[in-house]
């Protein structure tokens, strides 16, 4: 686990500071501002009038969304980075889609939006990860859809909606700092620290696939995965944690409800389910009220690269 088994009082103080910086940073620059998906169908309305033929509704949805992420995640498990870089480029097409130019740009041509996403990886993985792949490789992985200049352009198109506010604090980055602040002086076994974290990070990774999820804070998605996790573990030490970071995240344990039932039901409807999967639906109390739809579960996008060009088409 991430954790340190001498964590102290300083420590936890660090990840407190850390924490702080972070939730300033969420509610001001890296906040999702609209509900973009909806605009651009008003956008698309009104287009048609002024342009005959155009579409009726805006050829991008949150299905091409959970698709391309979906890539986005088989394309790190490939090149063998944290999925948590999929969350970080997500966020930055999303909020470029929520810009007039983005939405113009992106959200009325698949083939746009393919570009916009592939290169929202590219961009993340050059800052974030050791070896990047180069604008030339990743234009390869759409077979001829997009080159070189496409994505470098698309890069520079990106950076200067965004102001270059390309470091978003995700919901893993919160998680891990909220798990720190567990002091190893508290009466629990290794092996139930590591599963709280397996769970969370399980949760956070399939997060990222929900339109609606988008729009949360990241600090409270990763606050309700580690609820859902300490439930469904029975942590006795859950209700201290919940009333020290409630007060440091100026958020109420209740008002967590929908967030929790959403992140649980993202990992129902996933097709990839897993035991760990299995552990949280059936042991948390907040998934009493829902069950998942019967053969209603996502197609997954293969783990090679090369499926890009198929994902959203």
């Amino acid at each position: 686990m991430a954790t340190s088994p001498d964590n102290n009082v300083e420590e936890i103080d660090e990840s407190v500071f850390r924490i702080r910086a972070m939730l300033s940073q969420e509610t001001s620059v890296y906040t999702l501002q609209s509900n973009y998906l909806l605009n651009a169908s008003v956008f698309a309305t009104s287009r048609r009038r002024s342009r005959p033929g155009s579409p009726v509704t805006p050829p991008v949805d949150a299905s091409c969304r959970v698709l391309m992420a979906k890539w986005c995640n088989s394309l790190c498990d490939f090149c063998k980075y944290d999925r948590d870089v999929t969350a970080a480029a997500m966020s930055c097409v999303d909020r470029f889609a929520s810009t007039p130019s983005g939405m113009e740009t992106i959200l009325m041509d698949r083939d746009r939006y393919q570009l916009a996403v592939m290169t929202g990886l590219y961009l993340i993985a050059k800052i974030q990860q050791g070896e990047a792949l180069d604008p030339e490789s990743v234009a390869k992985l759409s077979r001829g859809k997009h080159s070189k200049a496409d994505i470098e352009n698309m890069e520079m198109e990106m950076l200067v909606r965004l102001q270059w506010r390309v470091h978003p604090p995700t919901p893993w980055t919160f998680a891990r700092e909220l798990l720190n602040l567990i002091p190893t002086s508290v009466a629990m076994e290794e092996a139930t620290r590591e599963r709280i974290y397996e769970l969370t990070k399980y949760q956070l990774e399939v997060a990222v696939l929900d339109y609606d999820l988008s729009f949360r804070r990241s600090s409270e998605l990763a606050f309700g995965a580690i609820l859902n996790a300490m439930e469904s573990l029975s942590v006795d030490f859950a209700v201290p944690f919940e009333t020290s970071v409630s007060q440091l995240l100026k958020t109420e344990v209740h008002q967590l409800r929908d967030i929790r039932m959403g992140l649980l039901k993202v990992i129902s409807e996933d097709a990839s389910v897993q035991p760990m999967c299995a552990v949280l639906t059936q042991r948390t109390s907040v998934m009493a009220s829902y069950h998942a739809p019967k053969n209603d579960s996502f197609s997954c996008v293969s783990s090679s690269p090369k499926s890009v060009s198929a994902t959203i088409q």
